[in-house]
């Protein structure tokens, strides 16, 4: 966009004004295009065209909205390079991108500090306009590349369950035409780590380019390599023209050739001479003296650390510290970061003001600080980034910094980086900062905060406020929707600190609870549940710890999920009700954790069967979240979700349908259409639309729930198997009228059957559901005795586990009816639905709970096969008459009880 000064129009006589005439060149694909653009603003009657919609191909011209992209501020006078730069243009448009052909791949490798990623920058700046997207990735580590293009998921609106289904949604985007022509740029991909990026995080196809910066050439047919060089002797000299004073051809071509041409070493030492205004010729002295080996050492140089580079920044460094000894300090601490997006809320923080004040006193405050930053600045040891309020150290003066340190006493290595780890641990936020840990300003500390947990070493240390910001940080990751870099981390850190700091360490307990989250959260029931019953079992021994601390009482809370999800419904219960009453009498009633432990004590009354209780407590729940935190928070909904499946479970489909549609576009507009939470959502309401007849929107809910948690996990995570699971009742229903619907609900259920007894068990109350779902489903298939071993096993396991009134037990005992009575042993099944109504009876105290008429329709249905008479006869007419004015004669069951066949519904098997 060009702004047009007043001054012209003015000056000209022409025109002039009211407001600044705007002119905008996107999509704009020829000089002759511009020209009339720009001279329709500067004469207004020769009227204006209207831009042509953007090409695909060809020049484009800059302007708003032109494209969307992360780029880091552009280097301020960039200098050179305009040949390579323009080579690179021509290698990557060689051919034109589409969505069907492979993307262009250049590597761009070479020394560090020779420019590579400044290079990338420019181009990006330069030829920005031609892409329709421009996404800059920081890719020194592959979990950074995933989170990264995650950011760029939600910039570009896609959601999901995790950090990586994000992610594997935004390539799936960048390889088709919906964004347009793009360029990904992969700075510093490490070369061990290349092959992992390479295969997981590049789109192998679409209308776009890749760049990617890289020390070594990549071994990879799929990439071309191109070595980044040294200044030529021209560009260096015309960049020391450029930033110092008059200098004699000479003497800058002395210091050019004392530099090696370095780009990095050249800019440095301009900003050192422009600086200090010392000589050409007494710089030069100083680095010679300083690029001597020490006495018995090696003049050799590092290939990865030319002599030119340290010699230049030892110089301006031994200045700072004389000069501006906080600067220096504030840079020692750097070189313990990552290099990039060093942010103000660590720069600016009280405790690094505290301890720089040290060294100045000024420093202490908010504008002598600001004054420190700025002299690495001057000295270009650091750049500013404005749009992200971050500053940047390049790796090299890093390892330089690093090595200076190691070299004056191993003490002073250490030393500052534990004060670096320190200073990161109190800027951690904490519990008494802020109530809600979802809160914004909490979870951008900890975005801050996250590059920077390796490359300090925190780790490592044995810091207790250090070793609390690992274990927040495994918590963070986990609630952000990154399980598996939270189980990463954790399960690295673990063993170290078992290790160093004995079994009983409370803060190795807590980390124990921490990784159990992620697990749990990836259907790992028995990992998660070893790790808290562990830290439970010590915790609660423990001198400083015992059974009423805080810490304790969470991995509690913890501990009856972990039970759920391995089916232990009676411990979990018990745990449960446990956990809420000392939350109760230690927190308040009103209390953030005492509300979560009451949310857990409401799944567990619904699982053994308590499901008037449950709702209950849960209504309870309910309001308070909405008093506290509003309709629209994620744990209000969450609550609202549970008494929907409440009011299914007691036969109120209807109100439980009116609430989940609320609820459900609630959750949408919170989190979008992928998030976990919605996908449940949909889940549920596809089993209400089954039991209020709509089998045909239920299969379109199924569809799209089963294949939001294929993206978001494996197939045989539990979310994945229960939306599978629910899909192929639905298709089994719609078989009834199509053979083929039928086929794959089979398919479909003899596929995830085996993923339940691999993952939780053949004894677990999810996969003895799955059991006798499929049982029915065989026998509807015409194979009743396929089905019959199944279902038989299930009734007589979860009798024996829950008891014989639970209502899981007997709504598996009206699918033995339904088995027997499809192998003609009627008598059998008849016995088998008499136990079963009885049952349902004394649960369902509502007569007109929908299983409790399947159930009487088919016991009736089965009466009057063994006994054909006016009674037995009537007795099945009223049956179909109460369920029309119930449900309508349009229901799927009504059209089974007019074609005479047992009436039976599916049995739901939702994850805990």
């Amino acid at each position: 966009m060009i702004r047009l000064p007043e001054s012209i129009g003015a000056h000209s006589g022409e025109f002039a004004p009211a407001e600044d005439p705007v002119i905008t060149f996107t999509g704009l694909t020829g000089a002759e295009d511009a020209e009339r653009q720009l001279l329709s603003a500067l004469v207004p009657e020769r009227g204006a065209t209207t831009p042509p919609v953007p090409s695909r191909g060809g020049i484009r011209y800059p302007g708003p909205g032109g494209n969307r992209n992360n780029l880091p501020r552009r280097a301020g006078g960039f200098m050179g390079r305009d040949d390579f730069l323009e080579y690179l243009w021509a290698k990557l448009e060689k051919g034109q991108p589409r969505v069907e052909s492979v993307p262009e791949m250049l590597v761009l490798y070479g020394l560090g500090g020779i420019g590579k990623t400044q290079i990338a920058l420019e181009y990006a700046h330069r030829y920005g306009s031609q892409y329709d997207l421009v996404w800059w990735i920081d890719a020194d580590r592959p979990g950074r590349v995933q989170s990264a293009l995650a950011a760029l998921g939600d910039a570009l609106g896609l959601r999901g369950d995790s950090v990586r289904e994000v992610a594997r949604a935004t390539l799936a985007a960048l390889q088709s035409d919906a964004h347009g022509r793009w360029l990904l740029i992969l700075d510093n991909v490490e070369p061990d780590e290349e092959e992992e990026v390479f295969r997981e995080y590049l789109p192998t196809h679409g209308p776009g380019h890749v760049l990617i910066t890289s020390r070594h050439a990549v071994r990879n047919d799929a990439f071309e390599s191109i070595e980044v060089v040294a200044f030529t002797r021209r560009e260096s000299m015309e960049l020391l023209a450029d930033r110092l004073p008059p200098v004699a051809d000479r003497e800058m071509n002395d210091l050019a050739e004392e530099l090696g041409d370095l780009p990095m070493a050249v800019e440095h030492a301009a900003a050192w001479l422009r600086s200090t205004n010392v000589p050409v010729h007494a710089y030069l002295e100083l680095l010679r003296s300083e690029a001597e080996p020490a006495p018995g050492g090696s003049a050799e140089r590092n290939e990865e650390d030319p002599r030119s580079h340290t010699a230049t920044w030892r110089v301006s460094f031994q200045q700072l510290r004389e000069e501006r000894p906080a600067a220096a300090r504030l840079l020692e601490l750097c070189s313990f970061l990552s290099p990039d997006h060093i942010a103000a809320s660590i720069v600016y923080s009280d405790p690094m003001r505290r301890h720089l004040g040290e060294y100045e006193p000024a420093a202490r405050g908010i504008s002598g600080m600001g004054s420190v930053v700025l002299e690495l600045r001057r000295y270009a040891f650091a750049g500013i980034d404005p749009s992200n309020r971050s500053l940047e150290v390049h790796r090299l003066v890093q390892r330089s910094v690093r090595q200076w340190l190691l070299s004056d006493t191993p003490a002073a290595f250490e030393s500052t980086r534990s004060k670096i780890q320190e200073i990161l641990g109190d800027v951690r936020p904490t519990a008494t900062l802020v109530f809600d840990e979802g809160a914004e300003q909490v979870s951008r500390m900890y975005r801050d905060l996250s590059p920077h947990l390796e490359p300090s070493g925190a780790l490592e240390s044995d810091l207790p406020t250090v070793r609390e910001w690992v274990i927040d940080h495994v918590r963070y990751l986990w609630r952000s929707g990154d399980p598996h870099q939270a189980l990463e981390i954790g399960r690295r850190v673990l063993p170290l600190w078992e290790q160093r700091h004995g079994p009983d360490d409370p803060l190795l307990l807590r980390l124990r609870a921490q990784l159990a989250n992620p697990l749990r959260s990836l259907g790992m029931y028995r990992e998660a549940y070893a790790h808290d019953h562990e830290a439970l079992r010590r915790q609660v021994k423990h001198p400083e710890v015992g059974s009423n601390h805080p810490h304790t009482l969470v991995t509690r809370r913890n501990y009856g999920a972990d039970l759920r999800g391995l089916g232990r419904y009676t411990e979990a219960h018990a745990s449960d009700t446990e956990c809420h009453a000392l939350f109760k009498h230690i927190m308040g009633e009103d209390h953030d954790d005492t509300l979560r432990a009451a949310n857990n004590l409401g799944v567990s009354l619904n699982l053994i069967g308590h499901t008037g209780a449950a709702l209950e407590l849960d209504g309870r729940t309910f309001e308070k979240r909405l008093e506290l935190l509003g309709a629209d928070h994620p744990l209000t909904l969450q609550v609202a979700i549970r008494i929907a499946q409440g009011r299914r479970e007691t036969g109120d489909f209807r109100g439980a349908q009116s609430l989940l549609l609320e609820t459900l576009g609630r959750m949408e507009r919170v989190h979008g259409t992928g998030h976990p939470d919605v996908l449940r959502a949909r889940r549920e309401l596809a089993v209400n639309h089954r039991r209020l007849g709509n089998v045909r929107k239920a299969e379109e809910e199924n569809r799209e729930a089963h294949e939001g948690f294929l993206r978001a996990h494996t197939a045989r995570h539990p979310d994945t198997m229960a939306a599978a699971m629910s899909l192929a009742s639905s298709l089994a229903v719609l078989g009834e009228e199509d053979p083929e619907r039928l086929t794959a609900a089979r398919n479909l259920a003899e596929e995830v059957y085996p993923d339940y007894l691999a993952v939780l068990g053949e004894d677990h109350p999810l996969t003895l559901s799955c059991a006798s779902n499929l049982a029915v489903i065989r026998a509807r298939c015409g194979e009743p005795a396929a089905g019959l071993p199944l279902v038989s096993r299930a009734v007589d396991r979860i009798d024996e586990t829950l008891g014989s009134h639970h209502p899981l037990t007997l709504s598996c005992r009206t699918h033995v009816t339904v088995v027997l009575a499809s192998a003609g042993r009627t008598e059998e099944a008849l016995a088998e639905s008499s136990a079963a109504l009885l049952g349902l009876g004394s649960v369902y105290r509502r007569r007109l709970h929908l299983r409790t008429l399947c159930c009487s329709y088919t016991t009736a249905l089965l009466r009057r096969t063994v006994d054909p008479s006016e009674e037995n006869e009537a007795a099945l007419e009223e049956v179909r008459k109460t369920f029309v004015t119930e449900f309508g004669s349009a229901h799927f069951l009504h059209r089974m009880m007019t074609s005479g066949k047992p009436a039976e519904i599916d049995i739901e098997a939702s994850p805990i």
